[in-house]
């Protein structure tokens, strides 16, 4: 059986979860975001404000099983869009 190696993060503040575990990165800077932990600089670089962290776990999962986690996390996103209000900056535009 196929197997692979899976990523979580999630948004912490002075060691404390702040969010929910997430797949990916870019998720887990709009929950800094959002608690005021992050921002992204004139050059598009994202910087974390002390206290803010991010804790990040790995397993390695049957690949079947992935791709059922993905499917439910598609699913949901079509139900719930992520939203955040925040102006791009010049290199996040493509």
């Amino acid at each position: 059986m196929s197997r692979k190696v899976v990523h979580w993060f999630r948004a912490t503040s002075f060691g404390t979860p702040v969010g929910p575990w997430r797949e990916t990165m870019r998720e887990v800077r709009i929950d800094l975001i959002r608690q005021g932990l992050g921002s992204y600089d004139d050059d598009g670089w994202f910087f974390i404000t002390v206290p803010g962290g991010i804790d990040r776990r790995s397993a390695w999962m049957d690949f079947e099983l992935v791709a059922l986690l993905h499917q439910a996390r598609c699913a949901t996103q079509q139900t719930r869009p992520i939203t955040v209000k925040v102006s791009p900056s010049p290199k996040m535009i493509s």
